[in-house]
């Protein structure tokens, strides 16, 4: 069993990512020189991947009974592709990343 603590504060974390970064990625975006097409489709992927992925996770998690091993695996994964937002440059690569990011 997870403790409270451990995972309350992996959800404050997601959330206050989720909150900083929604705030502030379009106005990134539009400074790097995407159109507001191109700016619409990426932030719309954010909210996308968010809707499929929790019910992939949650059945691979209930089919192999690695729960916290799959947290830790998607929260690293997230993490590199965070990374990787700024080292990408192009519109396909940032869409790439950012799906992952968001799964």
């Amino acid at each position: 069993m997870v403790p409270a603590r451990a995972l309350a504060s992996f959800y404050f974390t997601y959330f206050a990512f989720i909150g900083v970064f929604t705030t502030y990625f379009a106005l990134y975006l539009h400074q790097q020189g995407y159109s507001p097409a191109e700016i619409g489709i990426l932030m719309s992927l954010l909210n996308a991947v968010r809707v499929v992925m929790p019910n992939v996770w949650a059945w691979l998690s209930d089919h192999t009974g690695a729960h916290m091993n799959i947290i830790r695996v998607t929260f690293a994964l997230a993490t590199v592709a965070f990374t990787a937002l700024f080292m990408v440059q192009g519109f396909w690569w940032l869409f790439v990343v950012i799906v992952i990011m968001s799964a």
